[in-house]
């Protein structure tokens, strides 16, 4: 049924006009009485007013949203510089080596891998909760990192347990022409992941191939089982084709790791990295690319961001970052760049310097994600997994990068809290 909209106007005019010789007659009874002009000055709303004043002790449409900056991991080194001999590439070895020398002298182990958590402290007061903190550190060791892991639960609507694994696998140590060390290496992925991958596993991987490696394609043969004259099977080759090594390295992980949980998938960011996760839990609901951000420029490596909700709780939903952050030799000018302030480090032994080129690199990550997913007010909690490359608390550097963010965000206003670890070990 149309609306005459005609008669609404002319029943509301004359509404109106009644109303406004009503207000006439009283005040013109009111001005015959006597009595002062504000009196009768009209009143009613329809009629002209001066502009209100604006209300400075009103509470702002847009209330300051505080967002916390919780390091979960790590407060012990996890990375160990003399496991790289032979591994990458001559300065590798010899810093291998260097580093195998002077352990004798001071400790050459880092602090480089960190887990933290960003979430708005008022939407997200209570969910998730994170309970434990593990170091894989088991002999024989598969890359020079250890493996951290962060067990998480959610309880809201119903218990939903995970973990999250971060690893640094430095290619496994393979190389183009020689696979001896990454074929043991893989042959050990079950004994060092056994019961660490469990069903919701969510793994972040970086390096699952090295930098030379991952921009080669490998041969792969195709090749088919026939029954030669003389009745014997026999394999005959079809076709060679030539595939990125990170899918070949990828796969070949995968294809171990199944044996623990059957359930999980592989996911590359199609340089070096990727994710594994367990695709009977966890429904992967976007995959946002960021590269990174060096001196201006955006570069081949990638840090990921990938947006997991649980099949079964709608209310179990969370992006995970998988980090990279460039590796910078300590006597480069950009490793000392800060912002005029120094920071305890309790790794090197005294006070050391903010990695400004981390924080922009951290920065391009927070932006890229926010802009590209419309996470408005971090409502969402987000796990930054990952190798950082930088021995300081993660907490700073991702509180820094925040607050560079937020100084380009217009219209809101953000308190930016940081916590360091807390003791979460088993």
């Amino acid at each position: 049924m149309s609306i005459d909209y005609h008669n609404k106007y002319l029943k509301y005019k004359l509404k109106f006009l009644n109303l406004r010789k009503q207000n006439d007659e009283l005040n013109q009874n009111k001005f015959q009485q006597g009595g002062s002009w504000s009196s009768w000055i009209p009143s009613l709303p329809f009629m002209s007013q001066p502009p209100a004043q604006p209300v400075y002790n009103c509470p702002s449409k847009e209330p300051i949203q505080e967002i916390i900056v919780q390091e979960r991991c790590c407060n012990k080194a996890t990375q160990f510089p003399s496991r790289m001999a032979n591994c990458e590439d001559k300065s590798h070895t010899a810093a291998a080596i260097l580093a195998t020398g002077a352990s004798f002298i001071i400790e050459q182990n880092s602090s480089l891998d960190g887990i933290v958590e960003v979430r708005n402290s008022t939407i997200l007061a209570q969910e998730p909760v994170s309970s434990t903190i593990e170091y894989i550190a088991k002999d024989p060791y598969i890359s020079d990192h250890d493996g951290i892991v962060l067990n998480v639960q959610y309880t809201n609507p119903e218990e939903t347990h995970f973990n999250i694994i971060s690893c640094n696998l430095e290619g496994l140590c393979r190389k183009k022409n020689e696979r001896t060390l990454y074929d043991d290496r893989l042959r050990m992925l079950n004994t060092y992941f056994e019961n660490i991958v469990k069903p919701g596993t969510i793994m972040v991987c970086q390096e699952i191939v090295l930098k030379k490696l991952a921009e080669e394609r490998l041969p792969v043969v195709k090749a088919s089982k026939t029954t030669n004259i003389d009745g014997e099977d026999e394999w005959v080759v079809r076709d060679v084709e030539m595939i990125d090594s990170i899918k070949i390295s990828g796969n070949d992980i995968l294809i171990k790791l199944k044996e623990i949980n059957n359930n999980l998938d592989f996911i590359s960011d199609t340089y070096t990295s990727g994710i594994y996760y367990d695709k009977s839990v966890w429904e992967l609901v976007r995959t946002i690319p960021i590269r990174r951000l060096y001196n201006g420029t955006l570069h081949s490596k990638f840090s990921n961001a990938y947006l997991f909700k649980c099949n079964n709780n709608p209310e179990c939903i969370f992006w995970v970052v998988n980090i990279h952050l460039k590796a910078f030799d300590p006597t480069s000018k950009e490793y000392n760049l800060d912002y005029g302030q120094q920071y305890f480090s309790a790794f090197s032994g005294g006070e050391t310097y903010i990695n400004q080129a981390h924080i922009i690199e951290l920065e391009n990550i927070i932006t890229e994600l926010v802009t590209k997913s419309g996470l408005l007010h971090f409502t969402i909690p987000i796990y930054l997994c990952g190798d950082y490359n930088n021995n300081l608390q993660k907490h700073i550097l991702v509180k820094k990068a925040l607050e560079r963010y937020t100084q380009n965000s217009s219209g809101v206003k953000y308190k930016i809290t940081d916590r360091p670890m807390l003791s979460l070990t088993p």
